[in-house]
């Protein structure tokens, strides 16, 4: 049977970046970028839906992003923002829900036995949307109704133009009239939150399971491994790559937001010059004329004229001053929109460091077990059928290396794992050894991460030992 999937975090509002991703509000250049780098299908854009107050399922409104909403929600409800007015945002008062399930199953709902073409760029705009997936995201957003209340439901979106269709649901977390995330969810401690969190996988399978979808097992209640480390560290390494992919969306809107930015403050500029040249031009021509009306002159075709050209220069300052408003206006949207944009680059790059320390650690921690398990075949298997001299001389081997040196070790086994040859050879000179791995080091094809890693230590152990004069290398890597 196919597996639900549920995932939600908490954030400290709802960015604008964010709305335009999910109600697909891209312009034309940002649709060709995302196109580009991710796993849209612009042909299948038209099969999302929202659903909307009563369960009632539409198109997409477009027309009002998602953190406006939120604010016409608060007011109507006569709610205050805690974030608002704060140089930093430090209250989580949004949780973003994303509901889905097994891939070939969610396809079967959301088009039944139609086939879609997967080839880049393929016209999928003839597809149907099968009445099971509205069925489907109904009974979702009545359960979410349901449990945090229907008015704190700000957005509920369901995409079918991705790889795998889901819903995106913005769930404000409010009790009692005010923000509270702590006692919705987060719960007193650790503990808590997580037997809330088991709790609402628990019900929202009762719901799937009529669409064929079933809550995973829980690793506390089955003591089994979710992932292999092959699994883990290639869900590490997409990660890191659509982090790194974000970034450099972020820096090119970033760049693109700068140059708006230079024309609006241009154009901003430049209104307000004409309006100063035309304001100039108004001073003069209402001097003139009261200078001709002190000479008893009121009436004169000269008179007339000026005061015919007063008026269209007052309807001149008019439009222009118009023109500047509006010119201001995008100004503040443009800066507005960069800092934004400049706030979610910063906060991925921190993410992608911390994401790259994750991958290290992870890598030192695969790196360790195999070292053990080396550690204890080198001794069971070699130890024992060395002679006196040999086991006198055992300090070129392995096992030494180890006992002298476990944390150079490591680190240089941890760098042949993760490809990091200079690093590794930069470690092994340090430690007193020398030269790389050679040419072609790598994992090799239909090689399982257990036979990478100890080929790893191994090769690491050579690494710290070549260049030595010690004789004991020979009877451990001939």
């Amino acid at each position: 049977m196919a597996k639900q999937v549920m995932d939600f975090s908490s954030s400290k509002g709802f960015s604008s970046a964010l709305s335009t991703e999910e109600q697909r509000t891209y312009s034309q250049k940002g649709w060709e970028d995302v196109i580009k780098k991710g796993n849209y299908d612009r042909t299948r854009e038209h099969l999302n839906f929202e659903i909307v107050a009563g369960g009632k399922v539409q198109a997409v409104d477009k027309t009002k992003s998602i953190d406006k909403k939120i604010m016409e929600n608060l007011d109507r409800r006569h709610i205050e923002d805690p974030n608002e007015g704060l140089k930093e945002p430090k209250y989580r008062t949004v949780v973003n829900f994303i509901f889905g399930g097994s891939r070939e199953q969610m396809r079967k709902l959301a088009f039944g036995e139609q086939k879609i073409n997967e080839e880049k760029g393929a016209d999928n705009s003839q597809l149907k949307r099968d009445p099971q997936i509205e069925n489907w995201a109904r009974d979702i957003y009545s359960f979410m109704a349901k449990k945090y209340g229907e008015e704190n439901i700000a957005s509920f979106i369901v995409h079918l133009d991705e790889l795998n269709p889901h819903i995106h649901c913005t769930l404000l977390p409010i009790c009692d009239n005010k923000f509270n995330y702590k006692k919705i969810f987060a719960g007193k401690n650790k503990f808590e939150f997580g037997d809330k969190s088991r709790k609402l996988h628990n019900e929202l399978a009762e719901v799937n399971a009529k669409y064929g979808l079933e809550r995973g097992s829980n690793i506390i209640e089955t003591g089994a491994r979710h992932k292999t480390t092959e699994e883990y560290r290639r869900e590490l390494n997409e990660t890191n790559r659509k982090l790194s992919e974000h970034i450099e969306s972020q820096k090119k809107l970033s760049e693109e937001l700068d140059t708006q930015n230079k024309i609006a403050e241009k154009r901003v500029k430049g209104l307000t010059t004409m309006i100063e040249n035309l304001t100039s031009q108004k001073t003069k021509i209402e001097e003139e004329i009261d200078s001709l009306k002190k000479q008893g002159d009121t009436s004169s075709a000269k008179v007339r004229e000026l005061q015919e050209q007063l008026r269209g220069i007052n309807d001149k300052i008019d439009d222009k001053q118009m023109k500047l408003a509006r010119a201001q206006e995008l100004l503040g949207e443009v800066l507005h929109h960069n800092k934004e944009v400049k706030e979610v680059y910063e906060e991925n790059k921190r993410q992608l460091d911390k994401m790259q320390e994750k991958k290290e650690t992870v890598a030192q921690g695969f790196i360790a077990a195999g070292a053990l398990d080396e550690l204890a075949e080198y001794v069971g298997k070699t130890y024992p059928n060395l002679s006196d001299e040999e086991k006198e001389n055992y300090d070129n081997s392995f096992i030494s290396n180890f006992a002298e040196r476990p944390a150079e070790l490591i680190g240089c086994a941890t760098a042949l794992f993760l490809n990091y040859i200079d690093a590794a050879t930069s470690i092994a000179k340090t430690s007193g050894g020398g030269g790389g791995p050679g040419s072609g080091w790598g994992k090799k094809d239909g090689e399982d991460d257990e036979a990478w890693i100890h080929r790893c230590l191994r090769e690491a152990a050579k690494m710290m030992v070549r260049g030595r004069k010690r004789g004991i290398s020979r009877y451990i890597y001939s």
